[in-house]
């Protein structure tokens, strides 16, 4: 050997010195190198450099703990390995690979490692009977299966006769007499295979995420996807990623379903067609120190959630929130910008509420009269302080159906608002405090509610008294309530001064227990 020979297990560890055989039960591994090989029941056999690696039974009498083969660069998982440590070559069955979205199963096989082969250094797999699919099942629920398939892990999988196989039936008029399939490490464009064959009593037999991928350039890549259903029922789906180092991240997703359902005593199918808009940017903080700009947007239409997702997290929540925020700073100035779109609605309910958008405009505190370059005494003008702020924001109410209705627009409910105030303290008197202040609020209304009594005096019949009289009540008119557009403005302004002032005091004693009294007076009219 090359290289020291490690080995362990829990339950135990068995050496034969009749047969020169090392026997390992319970989580045992051999470790020789790079290369190490971890099952439930190993027997390495000294001579021979052969070690030979199976599963064992659980409490419950079910395989645990399957052979699994690993080194710098390949790894698979078996029902059997028998693996040589001088030759690097092994002898498989019923194992399993991982290749990217691929998953290759084989019945038998043998495999050489990049030491074994002199000539190319590749590893290289030869199965018999194997089977490969995008399934993650340990019994694959659909697949391309073929009679040999030669693996070059990472480059290569090069198969002969093979068919369509569904549910373990074959597919003979789907069928190829050979064929090759390129296995890429990292992005690459190409065909998305179906992640899974679906059956469905409503829409029939589906093939689910068939499509393809485009890598445009580094920064954005572009994945296509739909679901098909045999009687009729069909989505769509695009996924947009984008990413650039210390600027931004973020991704676009787009959703649409159509499902066909047939109902009893209704000749034509219901369709139930949904779609969604999902959109998040995230900018890195390195990218600008004055700007940002993120958040997420999650719009569903027409319970777009509950009808493309059969699981429990989509039929049980119910809101559906979005918050993109954009916010500036200007150097060099005290302004600060804001701007948000915001969003909630319920699936239970349909409300559909929108903020588009709330933007806010910040000034901080300003001293207008002060003399930065000031020798001396600070005079009183210089104490005056100057705030601004003012907010515009668009509010609509509707439901997730009615979103897009020329009605529900009409409706929406727009205003604007600004104030600014100013004040000052000053000391007058030397013990006095003077403290001044006044307030501007501003708020711009495009739409005001009118509410009025007719001048018309009617009278109304409540009933009859005990002659057969009729009792007449006297009304001075109706109330009548009106929404007028329109740019209407509210002012208000609100001045203050007042005056405070603090005595302190004390008065020492020189015996007692006693030594002093300290007070205050305050005054504030």
């Amino acid at each position: 050997m090359d290289d020291k020979i490690e080995w362990g297990a829990i339950d135990l560890e068995h050496f034969d010195n009749d047969s020169n055989k090392l026997t390992l039960i319970n989580k045992a591994y051999v470790k020789y190198g790079d290369i190490s090989l971890n099952a439930g029941h190993i027997v390495f056999n000294m001579d021979s450099s052969e070690v030979t690696a199976t599963p064992i039974l659980d409490s419950l009498g079910k395989i645990s703990q399957k052979p699994i083969y690993k080194d710098k660069s390949d790894e698979f998982e078996a029902k059997k390995i028998r693996y040589n440590l001088k030759s690097k070559k092994a002898w498989v069955e019923y194992a399993a690979k991982k290749e990217g979205e691929l998953t290759v199963h084989g019945t038998y096989g043998k495999y050489l490692s990049k030491d074994a082969d002199t000539i190319n250094q590749i590893d290289k797999m030869f199965i018999a009977g194997g089977i490969i699919t995008t399934c993650d099942h340990e019994n694959p629920h659909w697949g391309i299966k073929a009679t040999k398939i030669k693996l070059m892990p990472n480059r290569l999988a090069v198969f002969g006769f093979s068919t369509l196989e569904i549910a373990g039936i074959p597919l003979y008029p789907l069928s190829l007499p050979f064929g090759m399939y390129p296995i890429f490490q990292g992005q690459k464009s190409g065909l998305i295979l179906p992640r899974n064959i679906d059956y469905n009593k409503d829409y029939g037999i589906g093939f689910k995420d068939v499509g393809v991928y485009f890598l445009l350039n580094d920064y954005i890549d572009l994945k296509l996807t739909s679901d098909i259903y045999t009687r009729g029922s069909h989505a769509l789906f695009t996924t947009v990623n984008y990413s650039k180092r210390y600027k931004y991240r973020g991704s676009f997703y787009l959703g649409y379903v159509n499902y066909f359902k047939e109902q009893a005593e209704v000749l034509k199918p219901v369709k139930s067609p949904a779609f969604t808009v999902r959109l998040t940017h995230n900018q890195d903080s390195k990218a600008n120190p004055y700007q940002t700009i993120g958040g997420s947007l999650n719009l569903q239409f027409n319970n777009y959630q509950k009808t493309a997702n059969n699981n429990a997290y989509s039929q049980l929540n119910n809101v559906i929130s979005s918050n993109f925020n954009f916010s500036r700073t200007f150097p060099g100035s005290p302004f600060s910008i804001t701007a948000a779109i915001k969003h909630d609605q319920n699936n239970s309910t349909h409300a559909f509420n929108v903020t588009l958008p709330d933007l806010n405009l910040k000034m901080n505190t300003i001293y207008p009269f002060k003399n930065n370059n000031r020798t001396g005494k600070e005079k009183w003008y210089e104490k005056i302080n100057l705030n601004y702020g003012a907010q515009m924001q668009n509010k609509l109410n509707a439901t997730d159906t009615t979103i897009f209705e020329r009605k529900t627009w009409n409706d929406l409910k727009s205003g604007f608002k600004q104030n600014a105030s100013t004040s000052a303290q000053f000391t007058i008197f030397k013990h006095v405090n003077l403290n001044f202040s006044v307030a501007y609020n501003e708020n711009h209304f495009f739409k005001i509610i009118d509410k009025k009594l007719k001048d018309t005096i009617y009278q109304d019949s409540i009933g009859v008294d005990y002659l057969g009289n009729t009792i007449w009540e006297t009304k001075n008119g109706e109330l009548i309530t009106d929404t007028i557009s329109g740019w209407k403005v509210y002012r208000q302004i609100r001045p203050s001064v007042t005056l405070s002032t603090n005595k302190y005091g004390k008065i020492l004693f020189n015996k007692g227990y006693i030594r002093g009294i300290k007070h205050k007076v305050t005054w504030k009219p």
